[in-house]
């Protein structure tokens, strides 16, 4: 598995100092069933929870680490996360993971 990232998720990463991005499955419990990715940012004390506590496998990259879910995902041979940016904020994308 391989990992790559958007220039613009590059250039951001590079400028911020944010090197550590985890991956998690969010589910709801509502009357309809709803899972989807959260991807975010986390520091490397809580990068070490995710591992410990949680059973997350953390992956080197060029630009740090990326902490995957013990969960059942597939993934393609390569990842892409990206930067996409919303009026005030901004989100993290990815491609190559589905459920």
């Amino acid at each position: 598995m391989q990992f790559a990232y958007t220039e613009e998720l590059r250039r951001y990463m590079e400028e911020t100092g944010k090197r550590s991005i985890v991956v998690e499955v969010a589910q709801s419990d509502g009357d309809f069933e709803v899972t989807e990715l959260h991807i975010h940012f986390t520091s490397e004390k809580q990068a070490e929870l995710f591992q410990k506590r949680q059973g997350f496998h953390r992956f080197g990259t060029e630009l740090g680490e990326v902490l995957l879910p013990n969960y059942r995902l597939q993934y393609a041979e390569t990842i892409t996360f990206g930067l996409k940016k919303r009026l005030f904020w901004k989100t993290l994308t990815q491609t190559g993971i589905s459920f």
